[in-house]
């Protein structure tokens, strides 16, 4: 009986481990592509601008 809890307890600890485990993979992945995106951005501000434009004044025509 006692085996069997440790078990479980062992379970729910790796669960919470692989849980912890995904977050901070996605806070890196997030990291990297907003890193990404701010040196694209840097390096293309004149078709970052325009495609803004573009979104902008598409979005202004869209009906109401």
């Amino acid at each position: 009986m006692l085996f069997a809890l440790q078990v479980e307890e062992l379970k729910a600890d790796l669960a919470d481990v692989k849980e912890m485990y995904r977050e901070q993979i996605d806070m890196l992945v997030n990291q990297v592509v907003i890193v990404i995106i701010i040196q694209w951005v840097n390096t293309n501000i004149f078709v970052t601008c325009w495609v803004f434009t573009l979104i902008y004044l598409s979005l202004q025509n869209l009906p109401q």
